[in-house]
């Protein structure tokens, strides 16, 4: 029912300084629910940890607590510039949308944080407010496409270092969100059952899983996004989600964390993919990717093959990475 698909191209060159003929292999995986195409070529980067940002000039952060109530911005169309607040995490209306209904929502009253220090109520709390924000928008919309991401220091992306994740809600899904919504949709026509359910059993104990908690299942996905790409699967709707499933996806995403800072990394994006509004796909799915160090000279882990062909890759096996990830579940 669920292929894992792959194929493996062996590029020779000769190396004059060891006067020997060298094979290398690449694997060409497929994705089993979209078939996008991933490549992994096992190598060490020349990646240096990360830099002392205790030492770095902050400048200006219109999301640290002596700023954020003068110049944070309200949203008008749902909460008519209410800011909505949980614990340290406060909901904004982003000044660059990216969507009709665009929000950025800081974790922490703390400027930068190590990857260690992430705590669970960091991620639990803004949960809490896309959650409450999304039953309002209900109200007022359906047909809708809500999506959760975050992008941690400039090499993910980010243009402000404080510790933030952004929720935005669309009529026209983004790309790889319409990919695998139309996928699911074939998938259930020919099997008559959710892939996510499937993935799950056949992936459970398997040499790609990590831990189950909580009503999540943590595993590397078969064919990677990027670096060190770590799923969590939840087969009920963020929208639903009571308090423990969302402690479990919150300590999920610290646990994995833990497990970047101990390889030396300090930058990382995540998604969350989540339901159409009005519509229950009865699964939460959350991805997390580790992005080169942010350093005085970092350096773009993005290149032509995935910014111009749409190729990921990866330079580790997914049964490496979740090796490794047990020890921090």
């Amino acid at each position: 029912m669920i292929e894992f698909k792959k194929e493996v191209e062996t590029s020779q060159f000769y190396n004059p300084s060891e006067d020997e003929f060298k094979d290398t292999s690449v694997e060409i995986r497929y994705d089993p629910l979209t078939g996008r195409t991933s490549r992994i070529l096992e190598k060490p980067l020349p990646m240096e940890k990360g830099a002392d940002m205790d030492k770095m000039e902050k400048g200006f952060c219109p999301f640290c607590p002596e700023n954020i109530e003068t110049v944070g911005a309200r949203d008008c169309k749902v909460l008519e510039g209410e800011m909505m607040k949980e614990g340290e995490a406060s909901l904004l209306s982003n000044i660059s949308p990216y969507a009709e209904y665009s929000l950025v929502i800081p974790l922490t009253k703390t400027h930068y944080l190590r990857l260690d220090e992430f705590k669970k109520e960091h991620f639990l709390n803004a949960f809490k407010l896309v959650q409450r924000y999304l039953k309002k928008l209900t109200e007022i919309e359906s047909d809708v496409f809500p999506i959760i991401i975050m992008n941690y220091l400039k090499p993910a992306g980010s243009t402000v270092t404080h510790p933030h994740i952004q929720v935005m809600v669309t009529g026209t899904p983004f790309e790889n969100q319409d990919q695998i919504l139309s996928s699911e949709e074939r998938f259930y026509d020919e099997n008559e059952t959710s892939y996510w359910k499937e993935l799950v059993k056949e992936e459970k104990n398997g040499e790609r899983f990590i831990s189950e908690s909580d009503g999540f299942t943590w595993k590397t996905p078969f064919a990677p996004l990027g670096l060190e790409h770590v799923r969590g699967v939840c087969l009920e709707d963020f929208t639903d989600l009571e308090n423990d499933y969302l402690e479990g996806m919150a300590q999920g995403i610290v646990n994995v964390l833990k497990g970047y800072y101990e390889m030396g990394k300090n930058s990382y994006n995540i998604s969350v993919l989540m339901s159409p509004l009005g519509e229950n796909r009865n699964r939460t799915v959350v991805d997390i990717v580790a992005r080169s160090n942010f350093d005085k000279y970092y350096w773009c882990d993005v290149f032509s093959l995935e910014k111009l062909l749409g190729e990921k890759s990866s330079n580790k096996t997914p049964e490496n990475i979740a090796e490794f990830m047990r020890g921090h579940f």
